[in-house]
């Protein structure tokens, strides 16, 4: 697929390219949100956002295209795509392995023929292109995140050698002795079939869909029956995933993750734009796809020389954790002690961002503005938080309050949940769920048994009654 191809062959094929709200349904499709960072933009401003990333220019590159597998139904899983970029004189200079796990994380391999000093050797001969470089992406939990790939393709659409559109790639895994440890191939098995071609034969198309459709369905339960096997029958160790480094796509955040990410934004920006003491940060956001990935807030009194600090959140479980904790202090330092391959978040100058975060920890609060009586007392005991009165907030939840347009019965929500989740749940919002539907299962069991099996009418009536106000008190904590 070309870089800034879009468009569709009736209800066959459709190539999106960027946010289309009149996007017609077809059984395959190409997406743009699928590939390089989140988000709606379309693929030639990811592909041109990822290499200014690396010091690099798209317009060096005039010929770029995409070897993928399409949605099928909507559905979609890609272990790996690959990008190919010409330079102006059509040799293939710059090869993109966009790699996804079953976790939902993606990691872009970018290889090119001027990296020698950190890859080891590499060598582009002709339209043949090959390089080692160095793993930084957990993809199987059979293999941990040390050692090295080689990959070796050659370009499929090349003039020069008559490729007629044959795909020939191989991945070769290393370990750190330089021991093979893995080959993967991706090959043409049959000729390239022509979209022009199928869109004028109803009988070639059906073929087609009857053909290759169920493929990318089975991918994924493919993957889970190999490590099954793997696991059951070869006995081999397993891998804990490990969180994403900087330069990884985090998973997608949860709905309640996206909440609170938005009111740690607002917190950081207060906060900094208050702050005394000339100070900018850059702040990037992880999984987050419809909002600005990277944003940068300066205080009042910021100067071309103030204090420069990068905030990196790595894992959308930062929000959750952010929110569950009484003390940003206690989350912060924590993390600076956990080894690399823990951390859920990346700040260059630790101390400066505790100073600017936590100057004035508790502040008064008004019950009547700042949400449900029982729902900050419930909070602050869940959080383990050391006041001696409940008349006491936390200045982080007192800002966010204070601040125009945000829902003090709505953010205490998306607390109470953060907090339920990190202290009965293990840090998964899925169990919140699953608890949540149990308990109120069992209120309208209750309930009903109770409008059932009473005598008179007027107990029937209060116990449906007390169930209903059991379950708004339920809606209004979960």
């Amino acid at each position: 697929m070309p870089l800034k191809f879009k468009g569709s062959i009736g209800r066959l094929f459709s190539f999106s390219n960027g946010y289309n709200k009149n996007k017609k349904w077809s059984l395959f499709g190409v997406d743009s949100r699928d590939y390089l960072r989140r988000g709606n933009e379309t693929m030639e401003e990811k592909m041109k956002a990822f290499l200014t990333e690396n010091d690099m220019n798209i317009n060096d590159y005039p010929t770029v295209y995409l070897i993928t597998a399409p949605r099928f139904l909507g559905y979609q899983f890609n272990p790996v795509s690959f990008w190919y970029l010409k330079d102006k004189d059509g040799v293939l200079s710059l090869v993109i392995l966009e790699v996804n796990n079953t976790f939902d994380e993606r990691h872009m391999y970018l290889c090119r023929p001027s990296n020698s000093s950190l890859t080891g050797f590499n060598i582009s001969f002709g339209q043949t292109f090959s390089q080692n470089f160095s793993k930084e992406f957990h993809v199987s939990p059979f293999n941990d995140r040390a050692g090295k790939y080689n990959v070796l393709t050659r370009d499929p659409l090349s003039e020069k050698e008559d490729s007629n559109g044959i795909v020939n790639t191989t991945i070769t895994l290393y370990d750190d002795f330089d021991n093979k440890k893995l080959i993967a191939g991706l090959r043409s098995v049959v000729p390239p079939i022509f979209l022009s071609e199928l869109s004028t034969s109803v009988i070639s198309s059906t073929i087609f869909v009857i053909k290759y459709g169920w493929s990318g369905l089975i991918t994924f339960p493919r993957i889970v029956w190999e490590a099954a096997k793997l696991f059951g029958v070869k006995r081999l160790k397993v891998y804990l995933r490990p969180e994403v480094r900087r330069k990884t796509i985090s998973r997608n955040a949860t709905a309640l993750e996206i909440e609170l990410e938005k009111y740690f934004r607002l917190y950081l920006r207060t906060r900094v734009e208050k702050h005394p003491v000339s100070t900018i940060i850059h702040y990037n956001s992880a999984g987050i796809g419809n909002l600005p990935h990277k944003e940068t807030f300066k205080s009042a009194e910021a100067a071309a020389m103030g204090h420069e600090i990068t905030f990196t959140v790595l894992s959308p479980r930062f929000y959750t954790v952010w929110a569950a904790n009484w003390s940003i202090q206690e989350v912060l330092s924590a993390e600076e002690l956990k080894p690399e391959h823990k951390k859920i978040v990346e700040i260059s100058d630790v101390v400066r961002i505790i100073n600017l975060l936590d100057r004035t920890p508790l502040a008064p609060w008004n019950r009547k503005y700042h949400g449900r009586a029982l729902t900050w007392p419930l909070i602050k005991i869940m959080r383990g938080q050391k006041t001696p009165t409940f008349d006491q907030l936390l200045t982080k939840d007192l800002q966010i309050l204070n601040a125009p347009k945000v829902d003090p019965i709505g953010y205490s929500r998306c607390v109470l949940q953060a907090v339920l989740t990190m202290r009965i749940c293990y840090g998964d919002e899925v169990w919140l769920g699953a608890y949540d539907l149990a308990i109120r299962g069992v209120l309208v069991y209750f309930a009903w048994s109770g409008f059932t099996e009473a005598g008179s009418f007027a107990l029937k009536l209060w116990g449906a009654i007390g169930g209903l106000m059991v379950w708004r008190i339920m809606k209004d904590f979960m």
